[in-house]
């Protein structure tokens, strides 16, 4: 899930009252959300790290028992342009800059 929220000179409600509301959502749902603020706008991590332009995002899924590696960003859309999914167990050779091939076999111990 994708929260953007535009902050304009007539807010209708305060930052702290959006983030009560999205901690509550993410809570009460199955999947999580975490906000920052990116050029004014409210955005994922995901996104800002995309806009950034940091190499790879990695998700640790328990629930799904799964390792999501985003990579490949695309600094003016604020997203990654490749996904690749590897269930526990599984080797994941995150590209360079970081080079290295990570093991997830101990991950299934913190299966949910």
């Amino acid at each position: 899930m994708t929260v953007v929220a535009e902050r304009t000179a007539h807010t209708q409600m305060s930052v702290e009252e959006f983030e009560k509301i999205a901690a509550f959502t993410g809570k009460e749902t199955e999947g999580t959300v975490r906000l920052e603020f990116i050029d004014g706008r409210i955005g994922t991590k995901k996104a800002a790290d995309a806009a950034a332009d940091i190499p790879v995002y990695l998700q640790v899924d328990r629930d799904a028992g799964a390792v999501v590696m985003h990579s490949k960003p695309d600094v003016e859309r604020a997203e990654y342009r490749d996904v690749h999914t590897a269930h526990f167990g599984e080797r994941v050779c995150l590209p360079d800059p970081v080079g290295i091939e990570l093991d997830t076999e101990q991950l299934k111990q913190y299966v949910r």
